[in-house]
């Protein structure tokens, strides 16, 4: 799984570090058949959320054909620029802890 963010755990969860607050920047990927699962480990606060590995220069630079936000019936709108994917985000989020954007190629 890949991931993406400023919260970095240098030890494993149940390390003897402190806890490691995540924000909505914090986004981990894993896939499955030609989807890419994003999920943001905070809900955003933010109306738009930007991520670099899906920039069309990006080393993973397939173009993408949908987004959805899974648990919401509204249609997501973003953007795949040259350095970046621009996911604007709903008024109204499925989750209270974490959320998760479906990627379709």
């Amino acid at each position: 799984m890949a991931e993406e963010g400023p919260a970095v755990a240098t030890e494993g969860s149940f390390g003897d570090q402190k806890p490691v607050v995540y924000t909505a920047k914090d986004i981990r990927y894993t896939s499955k058949d030609s989807a890419v699962y994003a999920f943001c480990l905070d809900v955003p606060t933010e109306r738009k959320i930007t991520m670099k590995a899906f920039g069309l220069k990006a080393t993973y630079n397939h173009k993408i054909a949908g987004i959805e936000l899974l648990g919401s019936k509204e249609k997501i709108k973003w953007t795949q620029q040259h350095d970046f994917l621009v996911i604007y985000t709903p008024k109204i989020m499925p989750g209270q802890e974490a959320i998760c954007f479906k990627i379709s190629f």
